[in-house]
C-alpha cells in the first residue's frame, strides 16, 4: 500500500546554505527522488491540519494568489500541477498518507527524500515526531558561515519587501535582524547538532560546508549519495554542479552589521570549533 513506503532522508537546511541547490542537484541520480515541491514541512507544521483552511479569508486569498499566477503565462503543465501538488499542500489536513503521496511516482527501489530548511530549528517533540516515522532516516546539514548566512537572509527579506526601509541605515538593518529570532537560531548550528543528534544516532547525521558546493561539489555530492545509500559511480556531466541559484540582491553588508553578527554567533561558532575541530569554522569570525 502507498502509505507503507517511508523517506529514507531529510535535509533540514540550513537555510540560506545552499539547499535549493541540492534540492536540484540530487534530482539528477537516477536512484533517489525527491518531493517534486521542495519544502514540504510535514513534520515542522501540526499533523492533522491543513497549511491553510481554504475557506476562510487567508485561504481564499491564496487560492486567488494561486490562480493568478496560473493566468501568467498558462500552461497545462502549471495546471496540473496545481491540482495535483500545490492545491494538495495547501489546503488538505497533513499525515502520513497525505506526505509520503508526493512521493507516490518515485520508481520502486529508489531513496525518497525531502529538503526543508526549518526542520533545522524544530522544537524536540517535531524531531521526535521524524524518528518515530522512520528512525533509521539519514539527516543532511549544511553549515555556511552564519554572519554571511544571516546577511544573505537579510538580502532575501529586501527582495520580497519584508524589509522597505534604506538598506544604508545600519540601526533599522540591526533592529530588523533582531525582530526576527530565526536570524540567529537558523545559524546556531551547536543547538541545532546537539537536537538532533539527542534523538537520531550521530552517525545518521551528514555535516556538510557550504564552502564546498563552490570549491568542491563533486566532493560533497558524493560524500551526500554514501551517506543516503546510492551508487557513487555517476556522470557529473549530468549534474548542473555549478549552476547559480537565486542571485540575490547585490547589497553590501556595512562593517558595523558585519561587527553585530560575530558578536551574536561568537560564542557559537568556537562551540562548533570546538567540537568540530575544522579550521575553516574559526575563519567565519574574520
Amino acid at each position: 500500500m502507498l502509505h507503507e513506503k517511508k523517506v529514507d532522508f531529510l535535509c533540514i537546511g540550513a537555510q540560506k546554505a545552499g539547499t535549493t541547490w541540492l534540492y536540484e542537484v540530487l534530482q539528477n541520480h537516477t536512484g533517489l527522488y525527491l518531493s517534486p515541491r521542495k519544502e514540504l514541512n510535514y513534520f515542522s507544521k501540526p499533523i492533522n491540519k491543513a497549511f491553510v483552511s481554504l475557506f476562510t479569508k487567508k485561504g481564499m486569498g491564496c487560492l486567488y494568489r494561486n490562480i493568478k499566477h496560473i493566468k501568467h503565462n498558462i500552461s497545462t503543465q502549471k495546471i496540473k500541477r496545481f491540482i495535483t501538488i500545490d492545491f494538495k499542500f495547501l489546503f488538505l489536513k497533513r499525515t502520513d498518507a497525505w506526505y509520503i503521496s508526493f512521493f507516490k511516482k518515485a520508481p520502486k527501489n529508489a531513496r525518497i527524500g525531502e529538503i526543508t530548511p526549518n526542520y533545522s530549528i524544530m522544537p524536540t517533540e517535531n524531531i521526535v515526531r521524524a524518528y518515530k516515522y522512520n528512525p533509521e532516516m539519514k539527516i543532511i546539514l549544511i553549515l555556511r558561515n552564519p554572519v554571511d548566512r544571516a546577511w544573505s537572509l537579510f538580502r532575501m527579506d529586501v527582495k520580497n519587501n519584508f524589509y522597505q526601509d534604506d538598506t544604508s541605515l545600519v540601526k533599522d538593518i540591526i533592529n530588523h535582524i533582531e525582530s526576527d529570532p530565526d536570524y540567529y537560531k537558523k545559524g546556531d548550528y551547536v543547538d541545532i547538532i546537539k537536537k538532533w543528534t539527542k534523538i537520531f544516532p550521530e552517525k545518521n547525521l551528514y555535516i556538510a560546508f557550504y564552502s564546498d558546493i563552490k570549491n568542491n561539489p563533486e566532493k560533497i555530492i558524493n560524500n551526500i549519495f554514501s551517506h543516503i545509500g546510492v551508487s557513487e559511480i555517476v556522470d557529473f556531466s549530468r549534474f548542473s554542479l555549478h549552476k547559480k541559484i537565486f542571485k540575490g540582491i547585490p547589497i553590501v553588508m556595512p562593517r558595523v552589521v558585519k561587527k553585530y553578527l560575530i558578536s551574536k554567533h561568537r560564542k557559537g561558532v568556537e562551540d562548533l570549533y570546538a567540537k568540530m575541530k575544522n579550521k575553516e569554522i574559526l575563519t567565519w569570525l574574520d
